[in-house]
C-alpha cells in the first residue's frame, strides 16, 4: 500500500551579524612617532653642577631610546634666549648616535652637536628661551605629531618672570598633543611654579627635582618618554620584573656605565638562563669618564630580563608600544569574534549580550596587562565612565564582560576604558552596535503568502516525476545581513 507521508517543515536561517560581509584580519597601524626639544641648561653654574656632563650623557641616552622615525632637538637656554638657534634643528636620533643598531664595538663622542652641549656660559633664561622654543615647535606643528619639551636646570631662572601657564599654552599650534615637563637639580631652590603649571597642565603628575647622579638622571628621562607615549617607566626588564613585551614594536635597552669601560656588555635573563644581547656600539666620554650603549631586542613568548655583567654598570629596558590605542566590540555571547575588534556588530534584542576589548599599539598585536605593563579594561554606559564595570582579562590579554540586562530594540552605545598604574593617563573608545528582533515570523506557500505553515504534505512516495515547491519566508533582518535556509524531510 502506497505510503501517505507529511513531515514537519525545519527551515534554520543563520543571518550574519557582523555588520560587515568578512572580517579582516588584525594588521599593524603606520608607525607613530614623535617631536621632542629638548632644552638644557647651559649656564655657567653648571660647570659646577654636572661637571662630568651627566646630563648630556642623559640627553643622549633619551635619544638612543627613540625610533628612526622620531624627531629629537637638543638644545641649550642660551643658545634659544640669545637667538643663536633661530629655527628648528630636529634630527633623527640615528644622527646623534651613528651607528647605533649596527653591530658591537667602540664609539667615541665627538660630534659638534654633543660638544656644544658640554660648554656652559650665562645665565638661566627661562622666558626667553621658552618664547623661542614655543617658535620653533609651532613651526614643526604641521606635521601632526604629539610634541614633547623637556627643560632642565640646576636652579632658579631668571631674565624675567616666565608666561603664565594658559597663555603660554594657548599659543601653541598643537596644544591637544604637547607635553611639558620641568626638571630641576635637587637642592634648597624650589622649582619655578609657573613652570611646574605647564606640567600639571599638560597631564604630569611626577616630580621635579633629580639627583644629578648618572643612575638618577638616566631614570628621570625614560620617565619622561614613557609620559610621552602614555605609560609611566615602571621598571619592567629588570631581573625580578622580567615581561614579554607583548605588543611592543620593539624594545629598547640603555645601559650606561661611569668608569669610562670601552664596552658595556648585555645578557639577557630568560627561564634563569643567560645569553648575550648582540648589536649596540658603546659610546664613550673618555674625558668625562662614561660610557652608554644602546641596543635593540624584541617582544618575546617567554618573559625575560636585562641585565649587563659589566661592573658599575646601569640598565633600563623600554619597550616601544606607539600609539595606545582599545579594539572593541559587542556581539552575541559564545565565542570571541574574530579580530580585529574594529568594526560595529549587531546583537539579538531580548538577550544579553557581551564586549570583548583589547588595548594595542603600533604593532596591531595585543598588549597584555601583566606581560607588557599593568592596566585594567572597564566598559560603562555613560561617557565619563562614572557607572564603570570591570571586564575580565583572559589569557591571551583581551578582556571579556557580559552587558548583562537584556538589550532593548535600537541602537545603544558603550564606553570602553584603559587605565592603570603602568598608564600615564587613561584612554577611551566609545563603540555602539544595534539590539534587533529578527528571525523567521512566518513559512507560506507562494500561492497562499497569507497562511502560515508548519509542515508540508508529500503525498505518496516515490512519485514518476518531480513536481516544484515554492515558499516564502518573512521576518525581521539587519540590512546587509546574509541567510542561509535549509529544509530537511
Amino acid at each position: 500500500m502506497p505510503a501517505t507521508m507529511t513531515r514537519p517543515l525545519a527551515l534554520a536561517l543563520f543571518a550574519c551579524l557582523s555588520g560587515s560581509l568578512a572580517a579582516a584580519p588584525a594588521s599593524a597601524q603606520q608607525a607613530s612617532y614623535g617631536q621632542y626639544l629638548l632644552v638644557l641648561d647651559d649656564s655657567g653654574s653648571m660647570d659646577d653642577s654636572d661637571p662630568r656632563r651627566l646630563v648630556e650623557m642623559a640627553a643622549l641616552a633619551f635619544a638612543g631610546a627613540l625610533e628612526d622615525g622620531d624627531q629629537v632637538m637638543l638644545a641649550g637656554l642660551n643658545e634659544l634666549a640669545s637667538g643663536e638657534v633661530t629655527g628648528p634643528r630636529f634630527v633623527s636620533p640615528r644622527e646623534l648616535l651613528e651607528g647605533r643598531d649596527g653591530p658591537e664595538g667602540t664609539r667615541r663622542l665627538s660630534s659638534e652637536r654633543v660638544t656644544r652641549l658640554g660648554q656652559h656660559e650665562g645665565q638661566t633664561p627661562c622666558r626667553d628661551a621658552l618664547e623661542r622654543a614655543r617658535s620653533i615647535l609651532n613651526a614643526m606643528a604641521s606635521a601632526g605629531a604629539p610634541q614633547t619639551l623637556l627643560m632642565l636646570t640646576d636652579g632658579a631662572c631668571n631674565g624675567g618672570a616666565v608666561t603664565p601657564s594658559a597663555e603660554w599654552l594657548g599659543g601653541l599650534r598643537a596644544r591637544e598633543r604637547f607635553r611639558f615637563v620641568l626638571l630641576m637639580r635637587e637642592g634648597r631652590t624650589r622649582p619655578d611654579p609657573t613652570l611646574a603649571q605647564y606640567a600639571r597642565d599638560t597631564g604630569w603628575t611626577g616630580g621635579a627635582r633629580v639627583a644629578f647622579d648618572a643612575r638618577s638622571l638616566l631614570r628621570a628621562f625614560a620617565e619622561v618618554l614613557s609620559f610621552s607615549r602614555g605609560l609611566r617607566y615602571d621598571d619592567g626588564g629588570r631581573v625580578g620584573l622580567e615581561r614579554t613585551f607583548a605588543g611592543a614594536r620593539t624594545v629598547r635597552v640603555l645601559a650606561i656605565q661611569e668608569q669610562g669601560t670601552e664596552r658595556i656588555a648585555l645578557a639577557r635573563v630568560q627561564d634563569g638562563r643567560r645569553s648575550d644581547l648582540p648589536g649596540g656600539p658603546t659610546y664613550r666620554r673618555p674625558e668625562h669618564g662614561w660610557s652608554l650603549r644602546v641596543a635593540a631586542d624584541a617582544a618575546s613568548p617567554t618573559p625575560y630580563a636585562v641585565t649587563s655583567p659589566t661592573a658599575g654598570a646601569e640598565v633600563l629596558v623600554i619597550p616601544v608600544y606607539g600609539r595606545l590605542r582599545i579594539e572593541a566590540v559587542v556581539a552575541p555571547c559564545g565565542e570571541a569574534p574574530e579580530l580585529p575588534w574594529n568594526h560595529e556588530r549587531t546583537v539579538r534584542a531580548g538577550q544579553p549580550a557581551c564586549a570583548w576589548a583589547r588595548l594595542v599599539g603600533d604593532a596591531g598585536e595585543t598588549i597584555h596587562p601583566t606581560r607588557s605593563f599593568h592596566f585594567q579594561l572597564e566598559v560603562c554606559e555613560q561617557t565619563e565612565c562614572a557607572d564603570a564595570t570591570a571586564m575580565q582579562a583572559g589569557e591571551d590579554g583581551s578582556f571579556h564582560a557580559q552587558l548583562g540586562a537584556q538589550l532593548p530594540l535600537g541602537r545603544h552605545e558603550r564606553t570602553f576604558r584603559a587605565s592603570g598604574e603602568g598608564m600615564a593617563a587613561p584612554i577611551s573608545l566609545r563603540r555602539g552596535f544595534s539590539a534587533v528582533s529578527f528571525g523567521v515570523h512566518r513559512v507560506a506557500t507562494t500561492d497562499a503568502p497569507g497562511r502560515p505553515i508548519r509542515e508540508v504534505a508529500l503525498g505518496t512516495l516515490p512519485q514518476p516525476t518531480a513536481s516544484d515547491l515554492s515558499l516564502t519566508v518573512s521576518g525581521a533582518f539587519p540590512a546587509g545581513s546574509h541567510a542561509s535556509i535549509t529544509c530537511e524531510a
